[in-house]
This record gives C-alpha cells, structure tokens and sequence, in this order.
C-alpha cells in the first residue's frame, strides 16, 4: 500500500481505468492484426469474405475473454498471468473458424494458415501489451504517485483498524488518504499511522475538495443506523461507496446478491458442489481411486508386510475424523507409530512432531514419503473422501482450531481428502501455530470456493512432482 498525503496528485490511473485501457489495447491490437492478415493475403487472391472470418475470429476470441473474467477490476501484477487465459480465447476462435472454413470454403488451401496466424500474432501481440503495462508502465506511474486507487476509510473503531491492519499487508495499489469517523470523542487521532481527519459532514467536504475513487464503511453490522446515515449521505456524490465486513464476519468471503420475493438477498452460504460440479467430482473421485488401488497393490502389499513384520501391533491405524457436513468417519492409514502410542479411540493423544519417539523406524519413512496415507484410496472408494480436498484432522485438534477460527468449520462443506490445495503449497505436518492454522484455512477455503477439475488435475500433478516428500515427519 502506498502511503501519500491528500491532494498530492489531481490526475491518477485506478486499477479500474487499467483495466478499460487493457480492453481498449486488446480490441485496437486484434482488429489491427486481423486487417494487417488480410492486406498480407489480398494480393494473393483473397478476397472480403477472408475479412468477414478474421473479424469473427477476433469478435469470438474478445467474447471469450470477457467471458472469462479478463476484464475484471485486477491487480496490475496479474496482468502477464493472462497469458493462458488469453492463448485459449485465441484456440477457441481459431477452432470455430477453422470449422466455417471447412464448411463454407473447402477449396481454401493457405487461409487456414493465414487464421491460424492470426491467433499466434495477436496472442502474442496481447501478451506483450499487459507486460509492459505491467512492468513499465504501472511501475512508473506508481512511483510518481499516479496509479492507484485512493481510498478513505469511514470508521476509526476496530472494524477501521482491522480494515487499516489488512490494508498495510496487501499487495494492491491501495493509496489511503485518512479515515472519519462520526465519534471523534471515542477514537483516537490516528490508526495505522493515518490521521482521522473528522466527522461525517467533514468527509464530504472532504470528497469535495480532493479526488477520491472510493469511500470505505468500516463500521460494525449492529451500527445499522450509522450505515444508512453514512450511505444516505454519499448517495449523492460521484464516488464509490464499499461495506467491510465485521472482522468477526470476514469468514463470509466474496458473496453475491440476488432477488428474493422482491427485495435483495445476501447469499451468505451455498452448497460449493452442488448439481453436476457434485456428480463430476464424485465420478472422479471413484474412477481415481479404483484405478490407483489396482496400479498401486503390490506396493501396499509390501507395505503391510513390512509394518507387520517391523513392529508388533495392525498394519491398519484407524483414526477418527470429520468428513463432509461434519459426519465423523474412520480413516485408513497404515500404522507407523508404536502399538502402545496408539489410543483405543483411535485418536493421536497429540500430534505428531519432527523426530517424534512414538513414531517407529519405518513409520518415519512411511511418513516421509506419504505412503502411511495411501490406505485413504478405499476411503475415497467408499465415497468417505476425496483425492482432493482439504486435509481431515484428529477430532480434539478439530474442535480445538474451531475454537480458534471461527471460519474453520467450512472446511466440511466438501469431502476432506488425501492432498489439498494447502499441501501442494508447502503446508504439511504438525499445525505450530495460529498463522499456520489460517494460512492452511485460506487455501482450504480458496479450493472449496474455486473447485474445478482442472483445480484437481494440478493439485494431483503438484502432488506427485513435490508434494510427496515431507521433511518435517
């Protein structure tokens, strides 16, 4: 976040403005392309029909791209990610024409390469513009205090101060004026190093006097009468009014709202798999599952025997966990601490640590390389689990972290599974602390939010190139 003094720049670019100059770039550039395709072919005998198609491929791949959310309001540093997103808007166009092509000309010999062409060039032509947007042009506005988005917050209590604290950590190009607030006597001069600059009728003379892309509410859900004031007030005024929720209430996440019998509904939660998203994940899951337990039975074969001729005691621990909607299941896994360490509930009396002297010889490997887990497949088999999703825990750590995070039981509104999108990202092995509690809840809810098979197969495939080996067991 950037810190700057109020009316230290008139003219400023807002991620918005970015990202309408982004759409304006895409649209001059492919149509500039296609007609430059089409005057290199015309000597060679082609003719305004070839235009008319280059035009529908540029139209389609552009709708392809709004489609995809492309030009949404983005951080700057996302801009060259798009890569991907944009190559596949290109290859759908491409397709379809192709296909017009075949039907319409099938005489055409070099015009197929000529669209073919035409979706490389203005592949990379659109690439090329987001990186230097991205790396010259942000950078050096910012660094003249010209890019940003130019905020003020309405409320110093500690919904602000949270908002503030959040604010200073984010990556965006956040540009904070001040804050207000309508109870001066009961806040203090500044939050976060940012002066409250007054009231509520001094905010808008405030927003009269200097620019500002958007004013933030920062007040509890219970001040519903300071909110409407708030609102009421600003209705007026040409600026963007947000709501933040309650620090308590920001396990809420991004919702949306829709019509209820007339009047506006906030959809606080949904079912994340429901309808054929459900029915897709429950077929790969069974088909996953059924497919490894057949490739990988002669190493759990091996395996068992060696568990039971290591130590005595099970091959098989059976531990106690929540599944989906919070149901308690058993879960297999192959045994890797010493029989007396293991409690009859089937529950660890306490987690696992590094060098932990209960864990047995070839426990230690099993657990290093994740093989102790691979029993889960006939879990996943019994519709209990998923390949993918987020780790399941013993039941007092469960109830123990809910205690902490308000937000945790939504893990349970998917199957817990064998990997996740946190274990992927380094976050394995023993829980040492709040942080790493919530870091592992972000990405747990971020995969329950966001869940597709294409989300899936890379989870997989991150699995099995780096997420196997676990230094920490």
């Amino acid at each position: 976040m950037v810190r700057v003094r109020p009316g230290a720049s008139d003219w400023s670019l807002t991620p918005g403005q970015l990202v309408e100059l982004v759409r304006v770039g895409d649209v001059v550039l492919a149509v500039g392309i296609a007609a430059s395709s089409w005057l290199w072919w015309q000597p060679a005998g082609g003719d305004g029909r070839l235009l008319f198609l280059l035009l529908v491929q540029v139209w389609v791949a552009l709708w392809r791209m709004e489609r995809m959310g492309l030009y949404r309001e983005a951080e700057p540093t996302r801009l060259s990610g798009q890569g991907g997103a944009v190559a596949q808007a290109q290859a759908v166009a491409l397709v379809l024409v192709m296909a017009l092509l075949a039907s319409l000309r099938p005489e055409a010999r070099m015009e197929p390469l000529v669209a073919a062409a035409l979706a490389f060039a203005t592949t990379l032509a659109l690439l090329l513009m987001r990186l230097v947007l991205e790396r010259g042009v942000v950078p050096w506005l910012a660094a003249r205090g010209r890019y940003g988005l130019r905020l003020v917050v309405f409320g110093a209590g500690a919904v602000g101060r949270e908002f503030v604290r959040h604010l200073g950590r984010a990556p965006g190009p956040y540009r904070l004026l001040g804050l207000f607030d309508d109870r001066r006597d009961r806040v203090p001069d500044y939050v976060g190093g940012y002066p409250v600059l007054g009231d509520l009728e001094a905010l808008v003379a405030f927003l009269a006097r200097h620019p500002v892309d958007r004013v933030v509410v920062a007040l509890p859900p219970q001040a519903r009468e300071r909110i409407v004031a708030v609102v009421e007030r600003l209705a007026p005024l040409a600026v963007e009014v947000r709501l933040v929720l309650d620090p308590e209430l920001a396990w809420l996440g991004r919702q949306r709202v829709e019509e209820l019998a007339g009047l506006p509904a906030f959809a606080l939660a949904e079912r994340p798999l429901a309808g054929w998203r459900g029915l897709l994940k429950a077929v790969e899951d069974r088909l996953l599952a059924a497919l490894a337990l057949l490739a990988l039975a002669p190493l759990l074969a091996a395996i068992a025997l060696a568990v039971k001729l290591h130590s005595p005691g099970p091959v098989f621990y059976r531990q106690r966990r929540r599944g989906f909607a919070g149901e308690v299941i058993e879960v297999l896994k192959f045994r890797t601490l010493h029989a007396e360490a293991c409690t009859a509930e089937g529950e660890e009396p306490a987690q696992v640590r590094s060098g932990d002297p209960r864990v047995t010889p070839l426990g230690r490997l099993l657990r290093r390389f994740s093989l102790d887990e691979l029993p889960q497949l006939w879990n996943v088999l019994r519709g209990e689990m998923s390949i993918v999703g987020p780790r399941p825990h013993a039941l007092a750590h469960d109830d123990a972290f809910a205690r902490l995070v308000q937000a945790y039981c939504l893990r349970n509104r998917v199957k817990p599974g064998i990997t996740g999108w946190a274990q992927v990202h380094g976050l394995r092995g023993e829980i040492r602390s709040l942080e790493d509690l919530r870091r592992r809840l972000a990405y747990d809810l971020d995969y329950v939010r966001n869940w597709s098979l294409a989300l899936d197969v890379k989870i997989i495939l991150l699995t099995l190139m780096r997420g196997l080996y676990d230094r920490t067991a």
